[in-house]
């Protein structure tokens, strides 16, 4: 059964707790992929299994209509395509939550801005966060500042607002 929208957590905190976790777990990562990458042979291949995971728990809520399966799955080739040219692991996980982060920011701006401008704001959004991170993490004693990974989330992001363009209106957020 379908909530209410009073009984629905509101877009604008979910988006916010979402930036909020991904800055506040950057001074952990290096420790979680160490732990990961000694136990588990293979943890370079996470990313790749998560991010298909959610390739393909959006695709089941989308309608089959032959041009959206031809498109989702070029976006998915694409998402694949650009991880395997990431050479570091966590480079491919930045890939993923940056890709997310975009479905976070168009559920908030797509009530507050009208038509199209919608992507482009969480576009933009997800770019500011990005940049926000990486200076963060250049200030932590265990983790450095580089701009490649600024240009990886802004990559994930863009990748993001095509899924977005294709598959969802800027007024409402279903298929």
């Amino acid at each position: 059964m379908r909530k209410s929208a009073s009984q629905r957590i509101p877009d604008g905190p979910i988006a916010i707790c979402y930036v909020l976790l991904l800055w506040g777990s950057a001074p952990f990562v290096p420790s979680v992929w160490a732990f990961l990458e000694r136990h588990l042979s293979w943890s370079s291949d996470c990313p790749y299994l998560l991010g298909s995971l959610l390739f393909v728990l959006c695709f089941r809520g989308l309608p089959k209509r032959s041009f959206r399966i031809l498109g989702f799955f070029l976006i998915l080739g694409i998402f694949l395509l650009s991880m395997s040219c990431l050479k570091r692991p966590v480079e491919r996980i930045h890939f993923i939550e940056y890709g997310a982060l975009i479905f976070f920011l168009f559920r908030f701006f797509r009530h507050r801005v009208k038509g199209p401008w919608s992507y482009g704001l969480s576009f933009a959004g997800s770019f500011l966060v990005g940049v926000a991170d990486e200076l963060f993490q250049g200030l932590l004693p265990n983790r450095v500042f580089d701009p490649r990974d600024i240009w990886v989330n802004a990559w994930a992001g863009g990748l993001g607002v095509i899924f977005l363009t294709l598959f969802f209106t800027p007024t409402a957020l279903s298929p």
